[in-house]
């Protein structure tokens, strides 16, 4: 038969892997994880594009678009350059690292939505403790841009925007009421009110 494999050849073949340099040999944990966890390996460019999915791009598309205009009315004209790309930047920090936490929280019910099962999360492109914390330093460098870019003031309520967004909205509410987008919709007014 053409595709036989004699018993000679399975047992030389197994010899050699036992007997090869310990930097040769598959790591049978490493290998007994990733097949448990079902993690690919990736790319950099994968993993890179898995972190920016994280943040949910177009959500904060749609944040700063509200930002923006209002800026404008309250310079009563056009306000000062450095001062709108601190406040967009700051809050596109700030927007992502929201996201971010609210794809840590939901990772078991994104796991069943068809909507959301292609997420990183539930995916295991990224693990949830690296996620974790990748939200906490968005929302630090969030803080710094916007304090010391716009003032402490736009800081502090992009805080307690994303605060709000995290407990109260995606812990508290998102699981118990069909109420959560009336009550939810108040982090994004949060964006107005910082330009």
């Amino acid at each position: 038969m053409p595709f036989s494999i004699s018993k000679d050849t399975v047992s030389n073949q197994t010899t050699h892997v036992a007997t090869a340099p310990a930097s040769q040999r598959p790591d049978p944990v490493e290998t007994k994880l990733e097949q448990e966890q079902g993690r690919p390996r990736l790319s950099s460019r994968d993993v890179v594009h898995a972190y920016v999915a994280l943040t949910k791009p177009r959500i904060i598309e749609l944040l700063l678009v509200t930002t923006l205009p209002v800026m404008f009315l309250a310079s009563h004209g056009v306000p000062k350059l450095g001062l709108v790309i601190a406040t967009m930047v700051g809050g596109l920090f700030a927007a992502a690292s929201a996201n971010v936490f609210n794809c840590v929280i939901d990772v078991d019910i994104d796991q069943k939505m068809r909507r959301t099962r292609r997420r990183p999360l539930p995916r295991h492109q990224v693990p949830r403790r690296s996620a974790l914390i990748y939200g906490i330093i968005l929302e630090i460098i969030a803080t710094i841009i916007l304090g010391f870019g716009a003032n402490w003031l736009s800081a502090g309520l992009a805080l307690i925007a994303n605060l709000f967004y995290v407990f109260v909205y995606s812990m508290l509410l998102k699981r118990r009421t069909w109420q959560n987008t009336i009550w939810g919709g108040i982090a994004g007014c949060f964006p107005p009110l910082i330009g």
